[in-house]
């Protein structure tokens, strides 16, 4: 039976592999290659520091672990014949928020990472505190780091990579742009599994209300760097110094919550991908004036990262929900309709564990429709 991927993003792409590994015929449809996605644009450092309210939605953060867990194996296993992977010495740096807890990125507090035991961690409290702009006119004074070895995954590696292995498996691989419902029509597969991410919001109003657009911009700077390589973050930014350059992200910025949440369609203006300069401007401030200062108190002697020599910059909209992913079904037509959509910045970390769910929830659809 063949079965339609909409999407050829990294959740697109992890569908399409374990309906292959399931046995599945698959044809992927999409507007643009798996280099040219938003997936593509992203400085994939595939840790489980995930923005969901861990106090609201306690077993959403216990899935999302088993997802991770999950994810992280699979890429270490593809990883000898693909060779798309680094482990990288970072440094997260936080700060004590308004309730007194120790956090660091989107709030995420430091006492459950030191639970989670992912790897081995240690932390470091500074002799005074840093203060990072963390969004314009928004400031971090942080004051301890968590330094731990990430996993970092090449995206204009694996992407292409894993398009490949699917088109050895006898994956199609077709363009086309999906507007409308009548554009659903048009193709010949009965079952699909939509992985459009942030514009499933424009085909099925309906769907992931809850749902909204967070922008990313990455930078990359290429030039040969002796020792030492490893990566600074805080809040919004990061630097990481590897042997072929900097990798710059400012990777969850300009939400737009309150004119998404609860509404229908939006004003796809949210969802520009042109760099924009107050991304620009605040990520120059923080490769040239802050991560040398933060790179300093972790025992590093380094300049600043040379801004002014970016090669490349690329940006990207994810599609965010703060009660997690999209595992929902519906007809549309003759149509049968599987999610998998809505995993905000956390698509690399997560995606391969969360598509086994949605394909699992598709093979239940095709177990219980009464055409077959």
């Amino acid at each position: 039976m063949r079965i339609a991927v909409l999407g050829a993003g990294i959740i697109g792409l992890w569908t399409a592999f374990d309906l292959t590994e399931r046995g599945f015929d698959v044809v992927v449809y999409a507007d643009a290659p798996s280099t040219a996605t938003t997936s593509a644009s992203a400085v994939a450092v595939v840790t489980p520091l995930f923005p969901w309210s861990l106090e609201d939605h306690p077993e959403l953060f216990e899935e999302s672990l088993r997802w991770y867990r999950e994810t992280l194996e699979k890429f270490r296993e593809l990883n000898d014949d693909g060779d798309f992977m680094s482990v990288m010495p970072s440094f997260e740096f936080g700060y004590v928020d308004k309730d007194g807890r120790e956090v660091l990125e989107k709030g995420f507090p430091a006492s459950r990472l030191e639970q989670l035991s992912f790897t081995e961690i240690r932390k470091r409290y500074l002799n005074e505190s840093i203060r990072v702009e963390n969004e314009p006119d928004a400031f971090d004074d942080v004051t301890f780091a968590i330094n731990f070895d990430a996993d970092m995954v090449n995206t204009q590696k694996f992407l292409p990579y894993l398009e490949g292995v699917l088109r050895q498996r006898g994956v199609r691989f077709e363009r086309k742009h999906f507007e409308t419902l009548a554009d659903l029509e048009s193709i010949a597969e009965r079952y699909l599994v939509n992985c459009l991410g942030i514009f499933s919001r424009f085909l099925f109003p309906e769907v992931g209300t809850e749902m909204y657009p967070i922008r990313g911009q990455s930078h990359f700077i290429p030039m040969a760097n002796d020792p030492p390589y490893f990566g600074v973050a805080s809040g919004h930014h990061a630097v990481f110094r590897h042997a072929e350059g900097f990798y710059l992200g400012s990777y969850f910025l300009s939400e737009v919550k309150s004119t998404w949440v609860g509404h229908g369609r939006s004003d796809r203006s949210d969802l520009r991908t042109l760099p924009t300069t107050t991304e620009w401007e605040l990520t120059k401030k923080f490769a040239t004036e802050t991560y040398p200062i933060l790179a300093e108190a972790m025992g590093f002697d380094v300049p600043s990262a040379p801004i002014n020599e970016v090669s490349q910059v690329n940006t990207g909209v994810r599609p965010f929900r703060e009660i997690g992913p999209v595992f929902g079904t519906r007809s549309v037509g003759l149509k049968m309709i599987v999610d998998n959509f809505g995993h905000g910045a956390h698509g690399w970390t997560i995606g391969y564990g969360a598509t086994r769910k949605a394909v699992d929830k598709l093979i239940e659809v095709l177990a219980n429709d009464e055409a077959l």
